[in-house]
């Protein structure tokens, strides 16, 4: 599951690829704005859901908790058709309800956390999550989280950017 940013859905996009690499069936839970990266999602099954953050006062969370709730049955009833065993939560709101339904099911919740800091919703899941899985040696938010449940992975990386890296040119005084 991840949010609708590159930030979250290119590292869920690397995994995925990597476990149907390895002959895994996969799936990723996005909403509207990660759907628009459609390359990324080219050969991945794929669900778009809706989302909504809670900004905007008692009526924009309101509003927010009835599309978690659809999002979440959504998620929920896609996961029980594909015998979904396991969610990885990239962070963003919208993997929020994937990770509800997940949990609802009883399902192992890993959150992966790009950034030095959890993010919103990595935050609010941290206490229902099986293990933490994050870029940086330390990340801020994570204080009381059993330490053997961390691993640093990195971030995971998208094979067209691992492809495309190379030596760095020579560097002069002139350059």
């Amino acid at each position: 599951a991840a949010g609708g940013t590159g930030g979250h859905l290119f590292p869920a996009e690397a995994l995925a690829r990597e476990l149907q690499r390895r002959g895994r069936a996969v799936v990723i839970y996005t909403e509207r704005r990660g759907a628009q990266y459609v390359k990324a999602l080219e050969g991945i099954p794929h669900l778009v859901l809706p989302a909504r953050s809670l900004a905007g006062g008692l009526g924009g969370k309101l509003a927010a908790a009835f599309v978690i709730l659809r999002a979440t049955l959504q998620a929920r009833r896609d996961m029980k058709r594909r015998g979904v065993v396991l969610l990885g939560g990239f962070g963003g709101y919208p993997s929020f309800a994937p990770a509800v339904a997940a949990k609802s099911l009883k399902l192992p919740l890993l959150l992966h956390e790009q950034a030095t800091r959890l993010s919103m919703a990595n935050r609010r899941l941290l206490g229902y999550a099986d293990a933490l899985a994050t870029s940086f040696p330390r990340v801020a938010g994570a204080d009381g989280f059993d330490p053997a449940r961390i691993t640093e992975t990195g971030n995971p990386v998208r094979a067209e950017i691992l492809a495309a890296r190379g030596e760095y040119p020579a560097l002069s005084a002139d350059t």
